[in-house]
């Protein structure tokens, strides 16, 4: 940066990105840790963020709370780079192999109040409720929901 505004941002070129309604996600994390900026207020140089296109059946809400689900959190971990102490990395080339299920208007509706809920009380106040529709829309046996809530207890 030998220029003038040598203190500016690196990377210019997606600054335009930014200023848009999105989900982010860290580079890494040992939970679910989707945050839904919905009003495209903040900026990361060390996250990705998803959206989803205007002529998407899914919300960003309702993929925010998927994606905050016990169920994708471990499939991502299957997908993805296996790191140390139960770490997942967040990156696009893992997340856009998610498969991603196009729930009813009805469902959708009740993921996106699980995700105000969740931005009101906290994630914990929800985790529960969440992982059960999550794992309804997935069609997730009682016996594999138990599995994976035994894994997920261990984070």
């Amino acid at each position: 940066m030998d220029a003038p505004g040598w203190w500016a941002y690196i990377y210019p070129k997606n600054l335009d990105q930014f200023e848009q309604p999105k989900i982010m996600l860290p580079d890494y994390h040992d939970a679910p840790a989707a945050g839904l900026d919905p009003a495209g207020r903040y900026y990361s140089i060390t996250a990705y963020c998803v959206t989803v296109r205007p002529d998407s059946p899914l919300t960003l809400a309702s993929v925010a709370a998927m994606l905050n689900s016990r169920l994708l959190f471990w499939t991502l971990s299957k997908i993805g780079a296996a790191l140390q102490r139960g770490f997942v990395r967040f990156m696009p080339q893992y997340l856009d192999r998610l498969p991603m299920v196009v729930p009813s208007e009805d469902r959708i509706r009740r993921l996106e109040a699980l995700t105000q809920a969740a931005m009101r009380n906290g994630f914990r106040a929800v985790q529960a409720e969440l992982d059960e529709l999550v794992y309804d829309l997935y069609g997730v046996m009682p016996e594999e929901r138990a599995l994976l809530s035994a894994l997920g207890s261990r984070s």
